[in-house]
């Protein structure tokens, strides 16, 4: 009852104000100087208070006042006047639309963020178990991306855990052999990583490990291992110990 109120409200101040501006005040706030900052006209005063100030809802019905002055303007340098005016509450209305999705989004990351350190928590003291591969990045805060060192290897493996999800392409006596294939205007790339697991690799699904399945892994970069192209061009790419598989879903 009390947002309905406020809606009821807020569409009522916005109903007024577009009783009281008349063609000549939004024509006005076009700035007769070409050289002033385009941020200045819009924190001028208008009705008493900075534009910066108004609503969505408000704007939107300034803007609908414009669109009204320019089907009756009486002269090319007033359709000119309002066109710009309305430029300008565009270019507002957008930092607003901008800045409202930020805060969303600041909003959804830190409440994200607080579950995930809290599920952590629970993980470290053994409270909660790591029982998918979510869990496993939240527990080990792995920050690397398997990606970036499959498409350059380091010349010496920093040991350093790493994370990503590529599929299967095969399986040798020592590695699984997983890919990220994609294709760039005309141009196609194909990237490799070579797989290790021990007796301490965490599979939250080993079911699903068939080649052409898309996995997630989780592992220290340990060594390169060289391979030929189909060309017969000798190339080199990262190996990584697993310490934990999972789907990617």
């Amino acid at each position: 009852m009390k947002y309905l109120f406020g809606l009821l409200l807020l569409l009522f101040s916005a109903a007024n104000h577009a009783e009281v501006i008349t063609c000549d005040q939004l024509a006005a706030l076009r700035s007769d100087n070409p050289g002033a900052d385009w941020r200045d006209k819009l924190t001028a005063n208008f009705f008493g208070k900075s534009l910066f100030s108004y609503t969505m809802e408000e704007l939107n019905v300034i803007k609908s006042q414009l669109k009204k002055c320019e089907q009756v303007a009486s002269s090319d340098k007033n359709l000119m006047q309002y066109m710009a005016s309305e430029q300008m509450l565009d270019s507002l209305m957008e930092i607003d639309k901008r800045e409202i999705n930020r805060q969303a989004d600041s909003l959804t990351q830190e409440s994200a963020q607080r579950e995930a350190d809290a599920r952590r928590k629970e993980m470290l003291s053994g409270k909660t178990k790591i029982s998918n591969i979510k869990d496993a990045i939240i527990y080990t805060q792995v920050k690397k991306s398997v990606y970036d060192i499959m498409k350059q290897p380091l010349l010496s493996p920093d040991k350093g855990l790493y994370a990503g999800s590529i599929t299967i392409d095969g399986q040798d006596a020592k590695y699984i052999r997983g890919k990220i294939e994609f294709t760039f205007g005309r141009q196609q790339y194909l990237y490799y990583v070579y797989l290790k697991t021990t007796k301490k690799t965490i599979n939250f699904n080993s079911e699903s490990m068939r080649l052409g399945a898309e996995i997630a892994v989780i592992g220290h970069y340990i060594s390169n291992a060289n391979y030929k192209t189909l060309s017969g061009e000798t190339k080199m790419a990262p190996v990584i110990e697993c310490e934990y598989i999972g789907n990617t879903n």
